[in-house]
């Protein structure tokens, strides 16, 4: 079952504009269900909680609120026709992250936010060229430098931050530029503290961007 949503702490959560960010367990779906029904029942059960918590943000009824649940298009909320806007909605950023049993989710009433849980792929080492290359193509070359170890554990904290900052920009995935890393310098970014009674992957990092 779903758990209960439990907010995420990270440096900055009190800052004037920062998100606010919730981490909550998800079903790993029924014995033989196929991974894309479990991605799906995760969605469903992702995006229900993320209309629990605006219509608690904004003190507004669970009715009035609809969430977009398109697959591959950025999650977006809009309000039931009458239903009057709410101070911050205008301005309201969204962001959703879902891995391997994990959700977070992200809302920022000051503007764009992205949010990313990050675990290695199956079948990847836990070290070695295959993440050192990898490191050097989309963390670019400061992150692969510092890591020459290409230890997994730096590497899926890089890929978190990073899928975070293309979240908040509405940026797609692209090989590491100095004109890319401009464009995600504007965003403000922090590691995201998990609890250890969700059963994240190992190794999983997760972050939170704003701008």
């Amino acid at each position: 079952m779903t758990g209960a949503p439990q907010p995420c702490r990270f440096d900055g959560d009190d800052a004037p504009g920062a998100p606010r960010v919730w981490a909550l367990a998800v079903d790993h779906g029924a014995p033989g269900a196929s991974p894309e029904a479990t991605r799906q029942r995760a969605r469903d059960q992702v995006r229900a909680t993320l209309r629990a918590l605006l219509a608690q943000h904004f003190q507004l009824p669970l009715s009035a609120i609809a969430v977009d649940d398109r697959r591959g298009a950025r999650v977006r909320a809009a309000l039931v026709a009458g239903t009057p806007v709410p101070p911050g909605w205008a301005t309201l950023g969204l962001s959703i992250s879902h891995e391997a049993g994990v959700a977070l989710i992200a809302l920022r009433t000051a503007g764009p936010v992205g949010v990313d849980l990050a675990a290695l792929p199956v079948g990847w080492p836990c070290e070695g060229d295959v993440l050192q290359r990898q490191a050097a193509l989309y963390l670019g070359p400061d992150h692969a430098a510092a890591q020459p170890g290409a230890d997994a554990a730096a590497f899926v904290r890089g890929w978190a931050a990073l899928e975070a900052r293309l979240k908040c920009l509405e940026t797609p995935l692209a090989e590491w530029s100095p004109a890319l890393a401009a464009r995600l310098a504007r965003c403000g970014t922090a590691a995201l503290a998990l609890s250890p009674d969700l059963a994240a992957p190992t190794p999983a990092a997760a972050a939170v961007a704003w701008a």
